[in-house]
C-alpha cells in the first residue's frame, strides 16, 4: 500500500522578513527555496519515493512502501533542522487511496496547530547574538557574532542565491545590478519609503474539494505555481527603474502566494502588472478552474526603510485580506489596498482594515482586466495623485481638505468649492479636477460626501469614503515631478 506525504515550512514570510539586512532577507528566501529544490530531493535519493508536487518550502511525496516512509521522516526532520534552523516545519502522511487527499489536509491542519517543544539551547552565561540565539565561535574568516539562524541565511545567500535569481528574473538574471542594502532599494529621495507587498489568489480554497486524488492535486498545484511564477516574470520589468537599476525583489513565491519588497514608487505599478498577468496565466492553464482563470488580491504596506519588515508584512497581509473581504460580494475581482505608515511606533497599524479610519478610505482599488463597477480603478487614483503632485498645485489646501473630512465632513464640500474658485486659472488644478472626475466615473459620488458602498456581507452602509488620504499617500511615495 502506497503512502501520501506532505512536508511544509511554516511562517515563511516571518522567517524571511525577520531581519532588516537585505543580505539576510535574500539568504532566507534562498533557504526556503532550497528546501524543496535541494534538500528534499537529496534525502529522497537515499530513501526512495517520488515527488508529486514541490514548491517553495514544501513538497507532496508518494512512498510505495511504509519502510521508505519511515526511513524518510526522521531523516528529513533532522536535515531540515540543520539546513534551516529557526524555520518551523510540519509533516503529515496517510495511506494513499480514496479520500487520501482530504485526510492528508486534515492531518496537516492538526500538525500546524501543534506547538513544537522548545528545548533551551545553552546556559545563561554564554555569548548570544542580538536575536537571543547562542553565538557561534568566531573564525579567522568571519569575526561577526553570528548565531545558527543568521549563519544559515548568509550561507544560503552565498551558495543558493544565483539559482533563485534565475527563477525570479529568468532571462534578465544575468544583467542584474543587485542592491546590497535596503536603503539602495529605497532610493535617494528624502522620504526613503519601501513597499512590502503581499499578493494572493482569490477563491483557491473553494477549488480544493474537487481535487479528490493526489494526481489531480499535483496537477492543479503545479499549474498554479507555474502561472504565479510566469506572472512574477512578466511583472519583473516594474522592479527596474528608468536607469535599469533593480529596485525590488520577490522574496517568497510559492503556489499563489507572493511577497515582494520594492521601492515604494514602483509598488502600485508592480501590482497592476502582476494581477493582470496572473489573470491571463491562470486562464491559459486548463488545470486551473477550467480555463476560467483566477483573480488575485494584494496589500501594500508603504513604510520607511528602517521600519520593522515583519510588522510591515503583517500590515500588508491584513490589507490583502481586507481587499478579499470587500470583493466577495462583487464576485472577487482583482483588488488592492494600500496604506502608508510614517511612524514606526504607530500603535494603530491595523486601522485601515478595521475601525473608524477605514470609513474614510476609498479603496480597495480595482486592478486587472475586470470591468466590475462599484470600485475605483487603481490607475485612476494614481493619475489623480500624479496630478496633485504637480508643482502648480498647492498641497496645503489639499491636506486641509483631508483634515476636514476627518474632523468636520460637512464643511469639506464648501472648502473644495472655494478651492475650485481660487484656483480656477491653474492648469494643474484643472487637470486634478479632471482626474478626480475620471476616478469617480461610474461610482455615483463626488469623492467628498457620504457614499453608499456594499460591505463584505453584501449590505449597504453610508460611509464617508474619500480618495484624498490615498492620494496624499501616493503623492508622498511616487514623487512630485510635473510642470507649471
Amino acid at each position: 500500500m502506497a503512502w501520501l506525504y506532505r512536508f511544509e515550512a511554516k511562517s515563511i514570510q516571518q522567517y524571511v522578513l525577520g531581519s532588516q539586512k537585505l543580505k539576510e532577507i535574500l539568504g532566507a528566501s534562498a533557504v526556503v527555496q532550497a528546501l524543496s529544490d535541494e534538500l528534499i530531493p537529496a534525502v529522497l535519493a537515499r530513501t526512495g519515493g517520488s515527488v508529486l508536487y514541490s514548491a517553495a518550502g514544501g513538497a507532496t511525496l508518494r512512498f510505495e512502501t511504509e519502510a521508505s516512509l519511515r526511513d524518510f521522516v526522521p531523516r528529513i526532520t533532522v536535515e531540515a533542522a540543520r539546513f534551516a534552523p529557526g524555520l518551523p516545519t510540519v509533516q503529515a502522511w496517510t495511506r494513499d487511496g480514496e479520500g487520501a487527499v482530504a485526510e492528508l489536509q486534515r492531518r496537516l491542519r492538526h500538525a500546524r496547530n501543534v506547538q513544537p517543544f522548545a528545548v533551551p539551547i545553552g546556559n545563561a552565561v554564554i555569548d548570544r547574538s542580538p536575536d537571543g540565539w547562542p553565538a557561534l565561535p568566531k573564525t579567522d574568516h568571519d569575526d561577526r557574532q553570528l548565531d545558527l539562524v543568521r549563519r544559515a541565511k548568509l550561507h544560503a545567500h552565498d551558495h543558493f542565491l544565483r539559482p533563485l535569481e534565475k527563477r525570479f528574473f529568468a532571462a534578465r538574471a544575468a544583467e542584474l545590478e543587485a542592491p546590497r542594502e535596503i536603503d539602495d532599494i529605497a532610493g535617494r529621495g528624502e522620504a526613503r519609503y519601501v513597499a512590502v507587498i503581499h499578493a494572493d489568489g482569490n477563491g483557491v480554497g473553494q477549488l480544493l474539494p474537487a481535487l479528490t486524488t493526489a494526481e489531480k492535486m499535483g496537477a492543479f498545484s503545479s499549474a498554479l505555481a507555474e502561472a504565479t511564477l510566469a506572472a512574477v516574470h512578466r511583472a519583473s520589468d516594474e522592479l527596474f527603474d528608468v536607469d535599469n537599476r533593480l529596485c525590488g525583489r520577490p522574496v517568497v513565491v510559492g503556489g499563489d502566494d507572493v511577497t515582494v519588497i520594492v521601492a515604494a514608487g514602483r509598488a502600485t505599478a508592480w501590482v497592476q502588472a502582476f494581477c493582470a498577468a496572473f489573470e491571463e496565466e491562470t486562464q491559459a492553464r486548463g488545470q486551473i478552474n477550467g480555463r476560467q482563470g483566477l483573480t488575485a488580491s494584494a496589500g501594500i504596506a508603504l513604510v520607511r526603510s528602517k521600519h520593522p519588515f515583519r510588522q510591515a508584512y503583517d500590515l500588508a497581509e491584513a490589507l490583502c485580506s481586507y481587499a478579499k473581504r470587500e470583493g466577495r460580494a462583487a464576485g472577487s475581482p482583482s483588488l488592492v489596498a494600500f496604506k502608508r505608515v510614517s511612524n514606526t511606533l504607530d500603535a494603530d497599524l491595523p486601522a485601515p482594515v478595521s475601525g473608524a479610519e477605514s470609513r474614510h478610505r476609498f479603496g480597495p482599488y480595482l486592478v486587472g482586466a475586470s470591468a466590475q463597477t462599484g470600485f475605483a480603478r487603481l490607475d485612476a487614483v494614481r493619475a489623480a495623485a500624479h496630478a496633485a503632485a504637480r508643482r502648480d498645485v498647492a498641497r496645503g489646501p489639499l491636506r486641509t481638505l483631508a483634515q476636514r473630512l476627518t474632523a468636520r465632513p460637512e464643511s469639506a464640500a464648501r472648502h473644495f468649492e472655494r478651492l475650485c474658485v481660487v484656483h480656477s486659472e491653474s492648469r494643474g488644478f484643472s487637470l486634478l479636477r479632471q482626474r478626480l472626475a475620471d476616478l469617480a466615473e461610474g461610482l455615483d459620488t463626488e469623492l467628498y460626501v457620504p457614499v453608499r458602498r456594499a460591505t463584505a456581507t453584501g449590505t449597504l452602509a453610508d460611509v464617508t469614503a474619500t480618495p484624498w488620504f490615498d492620494i496624499l499617500d501616493l503623492m508622498a511615495v511616487e514623487g512630485t515631478g510635473g510642470t507649471r
